[in-house]
């Protein structure tokens, strides 16, 4: 029998347990290459071959990897062997022993029953002589580990050698400890399998003792697999300090407190916000962290909020405790949460912390920037107002004048004298308009009213309009209404014309030669209408068309040299056309005239509607016989005196001057027959305003005159604040005298009933 010890093997010469290595050929003979003494002793030279079961079990285990256990009788006695069998290079190793195990009634051995329970389960055993430190493993041990029995060896120091550098003092501590102090033997370290690689085991053990002795003798232990556990754990943690590192990079204060106020988590920014180290922050409460009193606050709060349910925000400024003092703002919040803790539903609490000073400051730089806004804003519309109300002052003077003299019968010289004063103040109020148009349109306050209109006699009167300018250049003015375009429609009659004037006063300026043609046709809906200004004029290049409804900009800046005007018509007429949901364009080319247009909608109208012209009106008006009232002006301008002196004259009122509102306020205590108050806006000493409070919070008979604001201010703003004053109504400076005339005609009826 060979007796050379195999290559690469674990000495078992000195092993208690009968060890082999056996080898088979290409004919299935096994042959026993070595064996130690024990193994001698138990079955000699012993016939492998001739034992057909052995030698079938045998070639059985050849073809696995792992260890296998199994008893079996030899030939040569009736006792129970008990085999462990693990391959090994080229052969199989073999540790066996007799098995003396006690029978119990039913022919199986207690300890049998124990080893195949163990056997069954996931868990392997080992069994460790404290005196001579050597072990017996199951076969379940050799499973788990991937290892066999030349590799796991026999000893205690042959299993602490296959256990990871890192966990040997682990186990070596709870195993010393459980010796000497009768600590649980409970530990967790790793195994180095045949492939090099490691795997997480859990185990626990016991001493156990000899009869009647009190030092033990044996070790038992038991050993299961958890890598996978360990593996889930690792991803956990892993995705755990993922999301820790998320949040600290994050420029939010986070923290976690548990039902009884201990935090479970402190983000780094909330560790920097406080000055708090994160580590020491764990585990406690504000009462051990905080100031007393702080930390009571912040317990009565967090009562709060988990009692409510909801998430509580605010705002916090905190002055920082350095030398500066410097002040930061916070956002701050928290709320309850649900957490599944023990396999218990607990409310713990989430708390947020946001540095937001920046944002405060640039918050602040909007306010400012809105302020100022609107101070300039203000200013503009300041401006405007100061600029209106000069501007139309002596413009009420030139208008008023030519209307009251348009009622006179003049000579055709004279006449065509007093149309052309009367044209240039209307073109002077046009451009005026113009800017306190497009000041309110920018504003967003432009409003549309509806009139009966007859759209053939609004293109007729416009085209009348411009007939001087287009005559003195021997240009034509056409009109082509289109048949089939209903005449009769409803609509803002100031503003359809306002649109045509500035287009069709556009192209004749622009057009030394030709025509001038307005074209009037249907548009793509029943209810809509086309216009069409087609000029044969100097034309726009491609590069300008883009600039011609732009504020304040005209094709070509030569042109306002050449041709004069305030770069807002196009504008004014482009937000007129959005304001009724319409549509503005224009067709080009340099040289070869330019088609303006625009199409919106007007509703149809089934009966025809009557329009007279302008001269018409101020003739009737000033010829119709009328209620004659009583009336007191308070105007300063002795122009303006003259002019409203005649109008109101000519309308067949008596009147009586004051020239500011304190002579007003005297006119009305000194004598009570009056009407009416005309009362300008704008007066020294005492302006009509405060004239109008006055008047209003006096407790005299005249407290309750009708007052009509009488002012060259035309803005929205003027409108409301003579209203909220306790004025009754509303007139622009330059008169008109057929709106004067119909608004006293209304207050006199309201006079007359109040008097009935």
């Amino acid at each position: 029998m060979a007796k050379e010890h195999p290559h690469n093997l674990i000495d078992f010469s000195d092993l208690s347990i009968a060890t082999a290595y056996l080898e088979k050929d290409e004919d299935l003979i096994w042959s026993i290459l070595w064996q130690n003494d024990a193994a001698q002793a138990l079955w000699s030279d012993y016939d492998v071959n001739a034992d057909i079961s052995l030698k079938l079990s045998l070639i059985d285990i050849y073809g696995t990897a792992t260890p296998r256990g199994f008893d079996h009788q030899l030939n040569s006695g009736f006792q129970n062997v008990r085999f462990l069998v693990s391959p090994y290079e080229e052969g199989l190793l073999l540790q066996f022993y007799l098995d003396t195990h006690t029978k119990d009634s039913s022919g199986d051995s207690v300890n049998s029953v124990y080893e195949l329970i163990v056997e069954a389960s996931r868990v392997g055993a080992i069994d460790l002589d404290l005196q001579t430190q050597q072990i017996q493993y199951s076969d379940k041990v050799y499973e788990l580990c991937s290892l066999d029995y030349s590799l796991l060896g026999s000893h205690l120091d042959q299993f602490i050698a296959r256990i990871h550098p890192q966990d040997v003092q682990t186990f070596k501590d709870a195993f010393e400890s459980h010796l000497e102090l009768n600590w649980p033997f409970q530990a967790e370290f790793r195994i180095k399998t045949s492939s090099g690689t490691y795997l997480w085991f859990s185990s626990k053990g016991k001493k156990v003792f000899q009869n009647g002795d009190d030092k033990p003798v044996r070790f038992v232990a038991t050993l299961e697999d958890i890598s996978e556990r360990k593996r889930f754990e690792g991803m956990v943690q892993s995705r755990e300090e993922l999301i820790s590192q998320i949040i600290d990079t994050l420029p939010v204060s986070i923290y976690v407190k548990d039902e009884k106020g201990a935090y479970r988590f402190f983000s780094h920014q909330a560790a920097t916000e406080t000055g708090l180290d994160k580590q020491k922050v764990i585990g406690r409460t504000d009462f051990e962290l905080f100031p007393i009193e702080k930390a009571r606050k912040q317990v009565m709060h967090d009562a709060e909020v988990s009692k409510s349910e909801k998430i509580a925000i605010l705002e916090e400024k905190v002055r920082e405790q350095n030398g500066e003092g410097q002040e930061r703002w916070y956002l701050r919040g928290k709320g309850p949460i649900k957490v599944d803790y023990d396999e218990q539903i607990r409310t713990w609490l989430l708390g947020f912390s946001v540095d937001i000073s920046h944002q405060k400051l640039v918050e602040d730089k909007l306010i400012q920037a809105k302020d100022a806004a609107e101070a300039s804003a203000k200013a503009k519309a300041d401006f405007l107002s100061v600029m209106s109300h000069e501007i139309r002052t002596p413009l009420n003077s030139v208008i008023g004048g030519s209307q009251l003299l348009m009622t006179e019968d003049l000579d055709e010289e004279h006449k065509k004298h007093v149309e052309l004063i009367h044209h240039s103040g209307e073109h002077l109020l046009n451009l005026i308009n113009d800017i306190l148009d497009y000041s309110k349109m920018d504003a967003g306050k432009l409003d549309l009213e509806s009139q009966d209109i007859d759209l053939c006699k609004v293109a007729e009167t416009v085209l009348e309009m411009n007939q001087v300018n287009a005559k003195k250049k021997g240009v034509t003015l056409v009109l082509d209404y289109d048949s089939q375009v209903p005449r009769y429609r409803s609509g803002d009659i100031a503003r359809i014309r306002q649109l045509l004037l500035n287009l069709l006063t556009n192209a004749v300026k622009f057009t030394e030669h030709g025509s001038v043609t307005l074209a009037v046709l249907a548009g793509q809906k029943p209810e809509s209408v086309l216009f069409r200004v087609i000029d044969s004029g100097i034309g726009i290049s491609e590069e300008n068309i883009g600039k011609l409804f732009s504020e304040f900009t005209q094709a070509d800046a030569s042109t306002t040299r050449k041709y004069g005007g305030t770069g807002l018509g196009l504008a004014i007429c482009r937000k007129i056309v959005e304001a009724m949901d319409g549509k503005i364009g224009v067709e080009s080319q340099l040289g070869r005239g330019s088609t303006f247009w625009f199409e919106i909608d007007m509703n149809i109208l089934s009966e025809p509607v009557s329009m007279t012209s302008s001269a018409s009106r101020i003739h009737e008006a000033s010829s119709q016989s009328h209620q004659a009232l009583n009336i007191l002006v308070a105007e300063d301008n002795p122009t303006n005196q003259i002019l409203i002196r005649a109008i109101l004259k000519k309308l067949n009122h008596q009147i009586e001057l004051a020239e500011n509102g304190l002579e007003a306020i005297k006119a009305l205590e000194q004598d009570n027959h009056f009407d009416l108050v005309l009362m300008d806006m704008q007066m020294p000493e005492m302006d009509g305003v405060e004239a109008t409070k006055q008047i209003r919070n006096s407790q005299q008979a005249f407290s309750d005159i009708p007052v009509i604001a009488l002012t060259a201010n035309a803005s929205e703003s003027a409108k409301s604040e003579v209203m909220e004053a306790g004025m009754n109504d509303f007139l622009t400076k330059p008169v008109d005298i057929v709106a004067l005339k119909k608004m006293l005609d209304y207050w006199a009826s309201r006079i007359q009933e109040a008097s009935s």
